[in-house]
């Protein structure tokens, strides 16, 4: 007991003397709360009473098991930031340490959203649907906000003996962090097209970044370099998020479309494609599900223990043939735990699989672009275009391949440039040709 006055508390034994009304309900600490420099008793005594009011006395065997789950991961990973491993300045002090005390705080909130979440979906799926997606949103926006600040209030507090410079290297990038990036990214190109269609005759864009403009690689590095002092820092930061790509791509499709996109291996009508797949994939769950409280609970129970076996074959089945569902079938087995699926990984196996068709389907665009792009851009002039289309064009079951080249080169002269994603878009239907006949 005498071990509880330190900063950092034990969150099982905590919550057990709590209840137990062993521990005292009254704060021992005189700062004031808004400044305090590490993790209190009442931080955590607000959010044990915050879960038991959105719990209503439901299921507490499973949401206390999974408070202490959620509270022993998010204060080891409050020490280890409060020692300074995510920065290159030591321990975090003054207003960066109270930064990270109170991503901590809203970090512990989590499991309470959850269990909001859980509560709802029995009343009303569909506004917990809406409640979850809003979470899903803000969470990586809140993150990413307080880690600036954290790294903001760091630098600003380190040793100034020597004048200030960028980092050499930036800090790691959170998966969360990657996907709002993504997310951005995504945006600042659809503002590009639109503005496009409204002004055909505007550049596509300036001179700050990598690539061509026009491409998705030009604007990402366009948003970095929004936030960065230095050319130093923008490839500093660059380099963390080709780092986080590589990292991320195993365990989220999402992020290797991404990466797959800036390497012109797959055009950026696959991003938009994906998220329609995902939207299809959860309607269909839903549907298996059924409605009113009893589909509410069944979703519930999905979304926290897994999917059962029999409802994805069944999933599979509506979406393939027989073919690519008896493959997908196959896969899953490798993901199975007894006889349920993780629902996100469920997910997930879908659209990798819908990945790899597209990039089969894609094969000799891709082999070809990468032939003649010699500027190694991701932009084709006209000359490299109707080399494309001479790669592309002639095919051997034609009655006249010639003349189809020529055509197709025709078509191509009042095109000056294009992009990986405006090639998939132009030889779409000479790629339907030879998917068909091969």
């Amino acid at each position: 007991i005498a071990q509880l006055s330190q900063p950092i508390l034990l969150p099982a034994l905590y919550l057990l003397l709590v209840k137990s009304h062993i521990f005292p309900r009254f704060p021992v600490f005189s700062l004031p709360k808004s400044r305090r420099s590490s993790m209190q008793r009442d931080h955590l005594e607000v959010v044990a009473h915050l879960l038991d009011v959105a719990g209503n006395g439901e299921d507490e065997e499973y949401w206390g098991q999974r408070f202490r789950e959620h509270l022993a991961v998010s204060m080891k990973k409050h020490g280890e930031n409060l020692k300074g491993n995510q920065t290159s300045n030591g321990p975090l002090r003054g207003d960066a340490r109270q930064a990270e005390v109170l991503r901590a705080r809203l970090e512990l909130h989590k499991v309470v959203a959850e269990r909001l979440e859980a509560r709802t979906s029995a009343i009303d799926p569909s506004l917990s649907e809406g409640y979850a997606l809003l979470h899903e949103t803000n969470e990586p926006l809140v993150e990413e906000a307080l880690a600036m600040a954290i790294t903001l209030a760091s630098t600003l507090s380190a040793p100034s003996a020597a004048p200030k410079q960028d980092p050499p290297q930036s800090a790691a990038i959170t998966c969360q962090q990657l996907l709002a990036l993504i997310d951005e990214v995504y945006a600042a190109k659809g503002a590009q097209t639109n503005q496009l269609k409204t002004e055909p005759h505007k550049s596509r864009g300036g001179s700050v970044g990598r690539g061509h403009p026009g491409t998705l690689e030009w604007l990402l590095y366009e948003q970095l370099a929004a936030s960065s002092a230095s050319e130093q820092a923008l490839e500093a930061k660059a380099l963390a998020v080709f780092r986080a790509v590589k990292e991320f791509a195993p365990i989220r499709c999402e992020v290797e479309v991404f990466g797959k996109i800036l390497q012109s291996q797959l055009p950026e009508s696959c991003a938009s494609a994906l998220e329609e797949q995902k939207f299809t994939i959860r309607r269909l769950l839903k549907n298996q599900a059924g409605e009113g409280p009893v589909g509410a609970m069944k979703w519930k129970s999905w979304a926290r223990d897994g999917v059962p076996y029999q409802t994805c074959k069944h999933i599979v089945q509506m979406l393939y043939v027989d073919l690519d569902s008896n493959e997908i079938l196959q896969r899953l087995q490798s993901i199975l735990v007894g006889d349920k699926v993780k629902m996100m990984d469920f997910q997930q196996l879908l659209l990798r699989y819908q990945m790899q068709l597209t990039e089969l389907f894609l094969g000799d665009l891709i082999q070809n672009f990468n032939k003649v792009d010699f500027k190694q851009d991701g932009m084709l002039d006209q000359n490299a275009l109707l080399q494309l289309a001479a790669l592309m064009g002639a095919l051997p079951d034609e009655d006249d391949p010639q003349e189809e080249l020529d055509s197709l080169q025709a078509s191509l002269m009042s095109t000056t440039s294009a992009t990986f994603s405006d090639c998939a878009a132009i030889f779409s239907e000479v790629m339907v040709k030879r998917w068909e006949g091969s």
